[in-house]
């Protein structure tokens, strides 16, 4: 007998035509997919012609630095990035983050909301520590099975104009963290060949991916997005390579931005996007229709198309890996080194996408 049997569902399939068929679930995975399946179930689901969807991935969060379930505190750090990043360092101690509970608070909504793989960013820097890792792994072990979470070492507070990072950082990876994050290489580091080379180095002898934030807005972003597709394409790391928030392609002129996502697109450079305040936000589906929205499969990136961004899980609970990955099953209304969106967020993230889409092509 199977744990569960969901009836009349329309399993959905990248590039397949909607088809109604029943869904069987033993020990928490999907046993066997078809038409009218000839089983006995503890537990039987009538969906009723629902759209059943892989899980949702969370492609951009900070698990680290979240308070979900907490008390409500007000932001004093204002609306610059430097006075931000300041406040969320200075009032650690206060808020008691990093914290474990918290973030698995913030996993368990995640999850229960459809979420199945979440990334996050672990701010490193010489007050922390890895402190922010441990937290953040002590979170994701207690929801293990339920969600799954890749960590980026995150040198939230600078990384070349903050003495000891780079060794904290080289640190995280030794201890497991697959990813290495950078932030703003010309507007905050000021040294954007300096940062990109460090970063590319660290994830070439770990073999670890990049994900970096850009803020940088105009044709400086748009510089530094070509000094990462140069450091990609010649290290051959086609990807594994992500650059998150990305707000300079909103404000680009439209040729200039197409030239740019092509480019991106060849060098298999994931962008990872949001819509925050008065930050101009990327019309993806001006995008060229060939522009992946993420190259890897073991990575997350927000989906461009309108039909994929909105997607959502909601109703029933077995979470059930499809042939997509894990994801849980609910109802849906050269060596040569050169010279170098939008589903609902979560609290703590940028952008929700279905798991599937990692290698998606983007709608036009």
């Amino acid at each position: 007998m199977t744990d569960l049997l969901l009836r009349n569902g329309r399993p959905w399939t990248p590039g397949l035509p909607l088809r109604s068929a029943d869904i069987a679930v033993a020990g928490g995975r999907i046993a066997a997919v078809g038409p009218g399946l000839d089983l006995e179930a503890a537990e039987v689901i009538d969906l009723d012609g629902a759209i059943v969807l892989p899980g949702l991935v969370d492609a951009h969060c900070h698990l680290d630095k979240t308070m979900f379930g907490g008390p409500w505190t007000p932001n004093t750090g204002g609306r610059t990035l430097e006075g931000r990043i300041a406040n969320g360092e200075g009032r650690r101690a206060e808020l008691g983050v990093p914290s474990a509970d918290y973030a698995a608070n913030l996993l368990r909504a995640m999850a229960a909301a459809g979420t199945s793989f979440v990334r996050s960013h672990i701010d490193i820097d010489p007050e922390v520590g890895l402190g922010g890792v441990a937290a953040v792994r002590e979170a994701a072990a207690r929801l293990s099975g339920a969600v799954d979470v890749e960590l980026v070492a995150f040198p939230q507070g600078g990384l070349l104009t903050r003495p000891g990072v780079p060794a904290l950082l080289e640190a995280a990876l030794a201890d497991g963290v697959g990813t290495v994050g950078g932030l703003d290489p010309a507007g905050f580091d000021r040294d954007p060949t300096g940062q990109l080379d460090l970063l590319f180095d660290l994830a070439e002898r770990h073999g670890a991916s990049i994900d970096v934030h850009l803020h940088d807005r105009g044709l400086l972003g748009a510089w530094e997005y070509e000094l990462i597709i140069e450091r990609t394409k010649a290290l051959g790391m086609a990807g594994r390579v992500a650059i998150s928030h990305a707000y300079a392609m909103g404000g680009l002129e439209p040729d200039h931005r197409r030239r740019i996502a092509e480019a991106l697109a060849e060098a298999g450079v994931a962008m990872i996007t949001c819509a925050v305040g008065g930050a101009p936000s990327s019309p993806c589906r001006s995008w060229p229709t060939r522009a992946r929205c993420s190259p890897s499969a073991t990575t997350a990136s927000a989906t461009c198309g309108p039909r994929t961004a909105t997607a959502t899980c909601s109703a029933a609970s077995t979470r059930c890996p499809s042939a997509t990955g894990s994801c849980p099953t609910r109802r849906s209304s050269s060596r040569s080194r050169p010279g170098r969106t939008a589903a609902r967020p979560s609290s703590g993230s940028t952008g929700t996408a279905s798991r599937s889409d990692a290698t998606r092509t983007c709608s036009p």
